[in-house]
């Protein structure tokens, strides 16, 4: 058993005016406690949700202290694109049309199926339907 955390959960935990920021903190500590089994992200989650902050606070030093306690973390693995998951992302993407995934969700595809994690974590409607065997949790 186990589950991916998606950028939307990472990021919705930190900001405090976040609209779903008490349901991820929720879900985090659910998932910190081991309700999902292992826990995974990616580089690419992880570059997004640095991103998304720095935009959102303009506090360098918060997100910085943030995507410490990420990479720091014992709890949480994140998984690096290599190139056979780029490459399935890249071919996910150019089958996957009616659906407007990022790039970094594609990978996000890639890395569950590969590594047979069975839960996505995440706020997003646009995995659902993807794979039957994939449950997103929000």
């Amino acid at each position: 058993m186990a589950v991916f955390i998606d950028t939307n959960i990472l990021a919705a935990a930190k900001l405090k005016r976040d609209v779903d920021h008490k349901r991820a903190n929720t879900l985090l500590h659910d998932a910190f406690y081991g309700e999902f089994g292992h826990i995974f992200t990616s580089d690419y989650v992880f570059d997004e949700t640095i991103t998304l902050l720095l935009m959102r606070t303009k506090k360098y030093q918060l997100v910085r202290e943030y995507g410490n306690s990420i990479l720091t973390s014992s709890i949480i693995e994140i998984i690096k694109v290599n190139d056979k998951i780029f490459e399935i992302a890249w071919d996910l993407f150019g089958s996957i049309q009616d659906k407007l995934l990022s790039f970094t969700d594609f990978t996000t595809i890639a890395i569950v199926e590969e590594l047979k994690i069975n839960k996505i974590m995440s706020f997003d409607k646009h995995f659902d339907g993807l794979d039957p065997k994939i449950i997103r949790i929000y």
